[in-house]
């Protein structure tokens, strides 16, 4: 990231490499701690052009424009209670402003999806969709897909119109739609809560910055370990 922060301990385990959940975790702890700080940020959504704040590293680019179709993905947690993130991001006038009204007046059985709010009458902003990426077994399975993880969804969208990486003036041009993975086993409620917060607020970031880069994939390609190849 490009972050100075001076000499660390020695790791108590010599050895393996860092995973993309707990970089994106240092991340976000170094900003807690002061050490990156907001750097101007310019975002150009169609005819306006829009300045923000936002925690910008290395690889954060100084100007985000091209919001036809937006990307992000992050995986955090493990055995059941792992949430995986799949969302776009764009404009309500492109793709994934038709893939939104698609998914609200077609809903698949199973699989409705559910505008996300913070509470009863109090919808997020940009507008957000969910949609369960595995359908949806029982009603308990129900409680935990619509209850903690679209609750966390919501947080994490607001969190980043607050952090500034969604500009705010932008709100009302730009649309998500969120793909959420809630295992039919899982139970921890306070679990699947923190992980999905933690997954969809790396993905939005993710897809503003264009992250991972054509040259990450290939960097990575031939040790990239996936979780599910051998343990699924």
């Amino acid at each position: 990231m490009g972050v100075p922060v001076g000499t660390t301990r020695r790791p108590i385990i010599i050895g393996d490499t860092l995973s993309y959940e707990l970089q994106d975790e240092f991340r976000v702890e170094l900003e807690k701690l002061g050490l990156i700080e907001k750097k101007e940020i310019k975002f150009e959504i169609g005819e306006k052009e829009l300045t923000s704040r936002f925690y910008a590293v290395g690889v954060t680019p100084e100007k985000i424009s091209d919001f036809s179709l937006k990307v992000g993905e992050s995986l955090v947690g493990s055995r059941v209670e792992l949430a995986h993130i799949d969302l776009l991001i764009g404009s309500k006038d492109g793709p994934v402003g038709d893939a939104y009204a698609r998914a609200l007046t077609h809903p698949a059985k199973g699989r409705e999806g559910l505008q996300v709010i913070l509470e009863p009458n109090m919808q997020v902003k940009p507008a957000t969709i969910m949609i369960p990426t595995v359908k949806v077994t029982s009603l308990r399975h129900a409680s935990l897909t619509y209850g903690p993880a679209q609750a966390a969804v919501a947080k994490a969208v607001m969190k980043c119109v607050e952090d500034g990486i969604l500009p705010k003036e932008a709100a009302e041009d730009i649309l998500i739609v969120v793909n959420v993975f809630v295992h039919p086993s899982a139970s921890a409620r306070k679990r699947i809560f923190i992980n999905n917060y933690k997954a969809t607020r790396n993905a939005i970031r993710k897809a503003m910055e264009g992250l991972p880069t054509v040259d990450d994939g290939i960097r990575n390609a031939e040790s990239a370990r996936h979780p599910f190849r051998n343990d699924p």
